[in-house]
């Protein structure tokens, strides 16, 4: 039983190294997607600040709006800079997970996670975690621990019965120059069995502390269980809220930026026609960043949290 025990405590590391994995793995994904948006509103900024530069030489605007749009345009180099750096980190967070040295180098595919997948409905919790707790190693190991000491017990109350102990022995000898070895043999063969009978009276309470001892340990395993059986429920209650929460914000988040991205190509209009000021436009430009930030992240959280429930329910973890 020790060993089943041994057994599923390695299992358990095998499955958190995994979602750990998952989790650095959609990082990863996402640190690429964040330096794709970077890189396209740096484009436009450049534009914009190319067209403002056009506009202050036929002296349409002033030089304090270019310079704001100017500044616009290293803002935005910088946060691609810093989309960068998140991504060499997320990298290297996998690779020391994966104990991967300085020499070695990776990279790792690309996946189209498409809307319909994201909006798929929630699998129940209440089934996620009935299936979760028929599998999980750590209720498995707590529950064969309390069996271990169930049976703990019951050598301990041993202690309480009477023993029986049986010996037996045969013997022989023979003495050089006495006669034939064969005829000594059998005529000296000693043959002796014994029966030893000892019952408990007097046992300075040793019994009794054993037993005591043992019911102690089962109750820890059993505590032990439960709390187990706790943390996963409130786990998998956790995870589903942050999906069901993740899946709610992406659908609102996209059609916020439906909104700011015919908002943001609006004002880019007007503001070749000199019908907006400076400010308007760098707002626009502004919302449109943040709702592109802000679907990201729903989409991101979505994805790893529906995974993470998948796992629970069919102990796979799949992309």
């Amino acid at each position: 039983m020790q060993q089943r025990i041994s057994a599923l405590g390695i299992d358990e590391q095998r499955y958190t190294l995994q979602t750990e994995i998952l989790s650095k793995y959609l990082n990863i994904l996402y640190a690429k997607e964040a330096i794709a948006i970077a890189r396209k509103n740096v484009e436009v900024s450049k534009y914009q600040m190319e067209r403002a530069e056009a506009l202050m030489n036929s002296g349409k605007l002033s030089r304090v709006d270019y310079s704001q749009i100017e500044s616009q345009w290293h803002t935005d180099r910088y946060s691609l800079t810093a989309a960068e750096t998140n991504l060499a980190s997320a990298k290297m967070a996998l690779k020391s997970l994966l104990e991967l040295n300085i020499t070695t180098d990776f990279d790792i595919a690309g996946i189209d996670f498409n809307d319909a997948e994201i909006a798929a409905e929630l699998p129940r919790k209440t089934t996620v975690f009935e299936t979760a707790c028929s599998w999980m190693p750590a209720l498995q190991r707590y529950k064969l621990a309390g069996e271990a000491e169930q049976y703990s017990i019951d050598i301990a109350r041993g202690g309480y019965y009477p023993s029986v102990v049986l010996n037996a022995g045969v013997g022989t000898s023979n003495t050089s120059g006495s006669g034939n070895l064969g005829t000594q043999l059998k005529d000296r063969l000693n043959e002796q069995i014994s029966v030893t009978v000892s019952v408990p009276i007097l046992d300075q309470k040793k019994n009794k502390t054993a037993v005591a001892k043992a019911r102690i340990a089962q109750l820890n395993a059993d505590l032990d269980y439960q709390e187990a059986v706790t943390s996963l429920s409130q786990t998998i209650e956790s995870v589903y809220i942050d999906a069901e929460n993740a899946q709610a914000k992406y659908e609102s988040c996209a059609e916020k930026l439906t909104s700011a991205s015919l908002t943001d190509e609006l004002v880019n209009e007007q503001f070749a026609l000199g019908l907006v000021n400076t400010l308007d436009l760098l707002n626009a430009h502004s919302s449109l960043l943040t709702a592109q930030q802000e679907l990201l992240q729903a989409k991101y959280l979505t994805i790893l949290n529906k995974r993470l429930l998948n796992f629970y329910q069919t102990q796979q973890i799949s992309l």
